[in-house]
């Protein structure tokens, strides 16, 4: 998860001739921006710094209260990591609401291209909640889970066929899983593939060969 900080030029006041400044959480393939309620001059902010200049006057006040908004939101996503537990889009809006960034015409939520195979998960899951049994879906956790165990952060474009070769043999020789077990994730990852296509993505054809590279074993 990542937590910005950025101000909207395209949504500057013709009056003050200030802009909103947003922040911006980017989570599992998925992406919230809320306005923090605070505004300053396009040349009060430092992009790098993700806070206001001392040259505006509140400068004070609006880099306490974006200090505070990413504090809530790094202890939440460092809980997640502690209990082995998904980042969750309600959670989050729970947090900003408490925060009084509750306001729906400034927030938007949307979809961003994955470019690690564990977003490509979570993402999945998380769009076909309510379309899908809970015990197909609980599959795509496991897959991914394991996934993380052979080679964590791994980016869509290098699961090449070397990759998911080395996957079975860990699922067979590390994992211990049973033939059945493995085929199953197998066919689940194609279907990744194709929802990941859909996308816009890049993903390597690759798998499909690995589904009988399994007999071998």
């Amino acid at each position: 998860m990542q937590v910005s900080f950025s101000i909207r030029k395209d949504k500057i006041s013709i009056k003050t001739g200030k802009c909103p400044i947003y922040v911006t959480v980017t989570y599992n393939g998925g992406r919230i921006r809320k306005s923090i309620k605070h505004h300053c001059l396009a040349k009060d902010f430092d992009e790098t710094k993700q806070k206001v200049k001392s040259s505006d006057k509140n400068s004070g006040n609006i880099n306490s209260a974006i200090s505070e908004i990413n504090s809530k939101l790094q202890s939440y996503f460092s809980d997640t990591i502690l209990e082995r537990s998904q980042v969750s889009e309600n959670a989050l809006l729970t947090i900003l609401s408490n925060l009084g960034l509750q306001d729906s015409k400034e927030h938007d939520t949307e979809d961003v291209k994955p470019k690690k195979l564990k977003e490509a998960f979570s993402l999945f899951v998380k769009k076909n909640l309510g379309l899908k049994s809970n015990s197909y879906l609980r599959t795509y956790n496991q897959i991914s889970y394991h996934l993380e165990l052979y080679k964590p952060n791994t980016l869509i474009s290098d699961a090449n066929y070397s990759f998911w070769l080395g996957f079975v043999q860990y699922c067979y020789n590390e994992a211990e899983l049973e033939q059945n077990t493995v085929y199953t994730h197998i066919k689940r990852i194609k279907t990744l593939q194709s929802f990941i296509t859909n996308l816009g993505g890049f993903v390597a054809t690759s798998t499909y060969f690995c589904v009988a590279q399994i007999l071998i074993f």
